[in-house]
């Protein structure tokens, strides 16, 4: 059932996140209901079934089967979105405020509706940018004033950790209350390097707080209006501000770990691989890291079955234009026995980014000597994966052992944590 709204080819399941309330008569309490089951503000419940299970039920929670009316109608909105051209541009251009939907949502969603062209290629990039702002709770309702205490550590919103032109690069800290030097994490949000911001994975960079790590979750410059380098380039950036404001954030400056999923996966393991010690280039500040965990991460671009024709908006061309642009964005390339401690985790039906991607890079570490681990999760997608519990649970023990234990002998550790 495909509608024609706000000069986009929408299926009737993507017009419920935008409208209250969508029909009239017996059904209008329930569709009504969607889109707030979908901001995470409501449960998704069925008319008058089970009155007293749904009385009962939590309120606050995404349901599996929002969830997935959510990502059938994202992956409709990008495979039509291409005959959305043909639609006047006054009508492509409508803004969405007025429609009730989270501001990330809006935001994600009018991107792509003033695209005057969107390749095929790219859709399951573009979705799963757009999955980010559906799936993340934390991309909505945060608190408004810049400082928020919780009971273990104290959360400072918008603090700038870098001007580009007219930019302000913005960073979100979350340091522990207690008085002390910690290891800071630094955290990478995702979204195929052109969606997203800091506050994607404010529940990483919680979790990490809660377990004594000073965290600062970062934006970053997205394509297609910033190229690569830019990403890496802010991403190192964070690392110095870091370094350089250790005292004022209770850092332990010789102790730095990075964590991201999907491109902020990829940008973590870049980090790891192309760290350098202090030198004049980089204004004689340490810029290796100590440890990396990457979720759902690309780790090398220098092969591609479509010659990166997917990357243009990013890469700015494909392998045969630019392949050093591809070279220098792949971490695998630079793998060498001097790099950190590295975590991946995956989900092993993962079809937006291979396994495989990821694998290049840990097999490359595993053959330099480097302590590395590959934690699959069996079942999972790439949504699925982000937020797998367990493949968390190792995840942050990997940061706790690496930054917080004790010296590790040399050797591999893949075999006790891998499944």
């Amino acid at each position: 059932y495909l509608v024609r709204f706000d000069g986009l080819i929408l299926n009737s399941t993507t017009l419920l996140l935008f409208l209250p309330k969508p029909f009239s008569g017996s059904s209008s309490w329930f569709f009504s209901r969607l889109p707030l089951a979908v901001a995470g503000v409501h449960s998704f419940d069925a008319k008058e079934q089970n009155q007293e299970k749904i009385n009962a039920r939590p309120r606050g929670r995404k349901e599996p089967f929002a969830i997935m009316l959510c990502g059938l109608a994202t992956w409709r909105l990008c495979v039509e979105s291409r005959q959305a051209n043909a639609v006047a541009p006054r009508a492509r251009t409508r803004k969405l405020s007025s429609l009730q939907i989270p501001p990330a949502l809006q935001v994600a969603i009018q991107q792509v509706a003033t695209q005057k062209r969107i390749s095929m290629n790219t859709t399951p990039l573009i979705s799963i940018g757009i999955w980010f702002c559906l799936a993340t709770t934390s991309a909505f309702g945060q608190a408004a004033n810049n400082v928020t205490d919780h009971q273990t550590y104290t959360l400072t919103n918008k603090i700038v950790y870098s001007n580009v032109g007219d930019r302000e690069l913005l960073l979100d800290a979350y340091i522990p209350k207690a008085e002390g030097q910690y290891p800071a994490v630094l955290v990478i949000h995702g979204g195929a390097w052109r969606f997203g911001d800091r506050k994607q994975l404010s529940n990483y960079a919680q979790s990490l707080a809660e377990k004594g790590f000073s965290c600062f979750a970062i934006d970053y410059r997205l394509a297609p209006k910033h190229k690569f380098p830019a990403q890496i380039e802010d991403c190192r950036t964070a690392v110095k501000w870091i370094r350089k404001n250790a005292n004022q954030y209770k850092v332990d400056a010789s102790k730095l770990g990075v964590i991201g999923y999907s491109a902020g996966g990829h940008l973590a393991t870049l980090l790891g691989t192309t760290g350098e010690e202090p030198n004049e280039k980089n204004g004689n500040f340490d810029m290796r890291v100590q440890a990396v965990v990457a979720g759902g991460a690309p780790t090398d671009f220098r092969w591609m079955p479509d010659k990166g024709k997917w990357a243009k908006y990013w890469m700015g061309g494909d392998l045969d234009s630019v392949p050093e642009k591809f070279r220098l964005a792949s971490s695998t390339a630079f793998v060498d026995a001097k790099d950190p401690p590295t975590f991946f985790f995956h989900g092993t039906r993962d079809t937006l980014v291979p396994l495989v991607w990821a694998n290049s890079c840990h097999l490359a570490l595993k053959e330099a000597g480097v302590r590395t681990a590959m934690y699959r999760i069996r079942g999972a997608d790439h949504i699925e994966a982000s937020k797998d519990k367990d493949a968390l649970k190792k995840a942050f023990e990997f940061l706790v052992t690496e930054l917080k234990g004790s010296p590790k002998p040399e050797g591999k550790v893949e075999a006790k944590l891998e499944r």
